[in-house]
């Protein structure tokens, strides 16, 4: 069953896409609500029983891209986009190209619409993508990391986001691009100050799509603290950590532009959803005591969003019973050989969640779809253990193995899509 997998880049990329095709339209079978709720998202309906749900803040997206100018006005739901506008914009500018495309244009009458689509499908490829990168190149681990990176779907984010103008989706990208950055600057025979600087680069792009991307910038400076630790001169460290510089430039250009254009900045997460500035909110009410207990009262807001996400962790859960009751001396070998990757993935975890769990709920402006953020490396985690610990086995344990995972996927993901909810 390896050679299900392709020997090329494109090979497999184009199976990458085909999947998430599949999972993609699987979403449009999902039960929706017949009435639509106040503040709620709306069922579209496609036709011949498909639907999805246009999520409250879609609107403002497609109203950007239409014309990105509402960025620029001082006022409303276009304002709060201000410093991210890389998705809306990006769609903007494949709008004319795409509108017509067969069966997305017939999605909404919104000329818009096909292009934030095909950007959300676009990123589900790249999720898949940089996952089984993680998990490894060799037939069997690219073959068992695209299966088990199907469970990255597996959620009420890729349930509710993916037909839908809307950002959550990174919430399934950074963390994995997070913990392959991490790996990458580590593990790198050499690391020159120029590919810092593209790293760097391309890290602060993001930046400008989504606020969570920020941990990339983490992840390279961790990553910089590994080939330290792992006895690479200073000096050579150090210089290769010049192009670190590179980061804030894009955010800094569009800052300078925004203001010039606008004549100042609105930061919607910080002036409307007081993200991380609750603390200083709760000081001035009342000192530390009202810092504690806003803390107490976040924590506990913060924690019980994982009681929505059963799938990942139950798959993690179950992968480590397997392995030390089977295998567990070669999951010993294991864990020592894949210790790398191993480590960068435990390190975006924990990064996300720290991120969330400092940010704040003063609005209640997080919830699951945010907090899943803690989950996909630890899955990429657990599926390194489990490709290799599965790369050498004999081939009937391998079909044995893999005919399972395919059987769990399958069941995880219909249970998903079917079950009710959510819609808010």
């Amino acid at each position: 069953m390896s050679a299900l997998a392709p020997r090329t880049a494109i090979g497999r990329t184009l199976v990458h896409i085909a999947l998430a095709g599949v999972v993609a339209f699987l979403f449009l079978f999902q039960p929706l609500p017949a009435v639509n709720r106040n503040w709620c998202a709306e069922t579209t309906h496609v036709g011949h029983g498909l639907k999805y749900l246009l999520d409250i803040d879609s609107p403002a997206y497609l109203d950007i891209a239409d014309e990105p100018e509402h960025l620029f006005v001082p006022f409303g739901e276009w304002r709060t986009r201000q410093m991210r506008p890389l998705y809306p914009l990006v769609a903007s500018v494949l709008a004319p190209l795409v509108r017509d495309v067969p069966g997305l244009r017939a999605m909404s009458t919104h000329p818009a619409y096909p292009a934030f689509a095909l950007i959300n499908l676009a990123t589900l490829v790249a999720v898949l993508g940089v996952f089984t990168a993680l998990v490894g190149r060799s037939p069997r681990a690219w073959t068992l990391g695209t299966v088990v990176g199907l469970l990255l779907f597996s959620n009420d984010v890729a349930k509710v986001y993916t037909w839908t103008p809307h950002q959550q989706l990174f919430n399934l990208l950074e963390p994995l691009a997070c913990a392959w950055l991490v790996r990458e600057v580590a593990c790198r025979p050499a690391l020159t100050t120029a590919r810092t600087a593209g790293y760097a680069l391309g890290a602060g792009i993001l930046l400008l799509a989504y606020g969570s991307f920020l941990l990339l910038l983490a992840a390279l400076l961790a990553g910089l603290l590994a080939r330290v630790r792992g006895g690479e001169p200073l000096g050579r460290v150090a210089a290769a950590a010049l192009g670190v510089g590179a980061f804030p430039v894009p955010m800094l250009a569009w800052t300078l532009f925004v203001r010039h254009h606008a004549g100042q900045v609105y930061l919607g997460e910080i002036l409307e959803c007081r993200d991380f500035v609750w603390m200083a909110d709760a000081w001035r009410r009342g000192g530390p005591m009202q810092v504690a207990r806003a803390f107490r009262v976040y924590s506990a807001n913060f924690f019980a969003t994982f009681g929505r996400e059963l799938v990942i962790p139950a798959f993690v859960a179950l992968t480590a019973v397997v392995l030390r009751v089977a295998a567990w001396e070669r999951t010993r070998a294991v864990l020592r050989d894949r210790r790398a990757t191993i480590l960068a993935c435990l390190f975006a975890s924990a990064m996300n969640l720290v991120l969330y769990w400092l940010m704040g709920n003063a609005r209640a402006c997080y919830g699951a779809r945010l907090t899943f953020a803690v989950f996909p490396p630890l899955l990429a985690a657990a599926a390194v253990v489990l490709s290799s610990v599965l790369e050498d086995a004999r081939p009937a344990t391998w079909r044995a193995a893999l005919i399972a995972l395919v059987v769990f996927v399958a069941i995880a993901h219909t249970y998903v899509v079917a079950k009710v909810g959510p819609w808010c």
